[in-house]
């Protein structure tokens, strides 16, 4: 049987140490987090509805409160499985902003060493778009990963080379920057990546945790691992099921690939507050979410509405002449 995970660590409080998200602004407020499970509603029921004999799950490290008992009973009438699992693992000092974040590799590791065949791990602001038949074909050939094609001087994948450098005095600092928001793999491949994440946080453990608090998180952790687990194993690139879409004005980055050539996951870390909590209340008015053409309208995934450059008009009336 093939498993979709969702790891999310709730940490219930309302004025906790540890915070929530740093696109959240961090925190725990009743707020905030009634955003997490609104986004959460959406990401595993769309999931759910794209692929209905695969289990989905959400997988918690704390019962869930009370007041948010009619979300979790919105899960499980739509398929949801909701689990509980001891974040025993993989915990980050609570001054780094996304601590809570690796709670995912805990989820990681739980499911390497399940009787699943094959399981994919991914994020809560995640839209599902298209089943998943061919990403598990492709995940029979190696571990799938998503690379978010930093070059080599950019500024996060600098971040990580130096970390590297700090914890690993000999060896090659190419690090490919890996989104922590997707995992796939069969169980072996998962299995094997499980053990080189333990590795990678045992080292970081070993120095004291000595990195950059403010940037290392559980990309860091997977992209070494993944250096790591490369020496044996195969990498398969995910980004032709996978895409992150940043929707903000400051930096808007949309793809051809919502519609050709599409991919089944659309990744909006910019629409927490905004696009998931209009397609909620779409859902929870209609019991259905919308065609994909209004979806990306709601989540900003849309064409540009400006004059065609010259050159581009003349190019399609050439086209369209050479049909005649």
């Amino acid at each position: 049987m093939n498993v979709i995970a969702t790891g999310f660590a709730f940490s219930f409080a309302y004025d906790e140490k540890y915070g929530t998200s740093a696109q959240l602004s961090g925190g725990t407020d009743i707020g905030r987090l009634e955003i997490y499970m609104k986004n959460m509603i959406v990401s595993l029921i769309s999931i759910k509805k794209q692929n209905p004999d695969d289990e989905v799950m959400l997988i918690v490290n704390t019962q869930i409160p009370e007041v948010f008992e009619k979300y979790a009973g919105m899960l499980k009438e739509n398929g949801v499985v909701i689990r509980t699992l001891e974040y025993d693992c993989f915990r980050f000092p609570e001054d780094f902003p996304w601590s809570l974040a690796a709670f995912k590799l805990c989820v990681l590791k739980y499911l390497s060493e399940s009787e699943y065949e094959r399981a994919m791990i991914i994020d809560c602001d995640t839209y599902t778009v298209h089943p998943f038949d061919e990403l598990w074909k492709e995940a029979d050939h190696g571990l799938m990963l998503y690379n978010l094609g930093h070059s080599y001087e950019h500024e996060e994948r600098q971040i990580m080379r130096k970390t590297y450098a700090r914890l690993y005095s000999e060896g090659s600092d190419h690090i490919v920057h890996y989104g922590g928001e997707f995992i796939c793999g069969i169980r072996d491949d998962l299995k094997a990546y499980a053990e080189c994440c333990q590795k990678v946080f045992l080292r970081m453990e070993e120095c004291g945790f000595d990195v950059d608090r403010l940037r290392t998180n559980d990309e860091t952790v997977m992209a070494f691992a993944a250096a790591e687990y490369k020496k044996t194993g195969a990498v398969v690139e995910g980004g032709a099921y996978i895409y992150r879409y940043w929707t903000e004005k400051k930096f808007y980055l949309v793809s051809t690939n919502a519609f050709y050539n599409p991919v089944c996951i659309w990744h909006l870390p910019s629409e927490k507050n905004r696009g998931f909590l209009i397609m909620y209340n779409e859902f929870i008015k209609k019991k259905a979410f919308p065609d994909i053409d209004r979806a990306a309208k709601i989540f900003g995934i849309v064409k540009a509405k400006r004059p065609y450059p010259l050159a581009t008009a003349y190019a399609q009336w050439v086209r369209s002449r050479s049909k005649k």
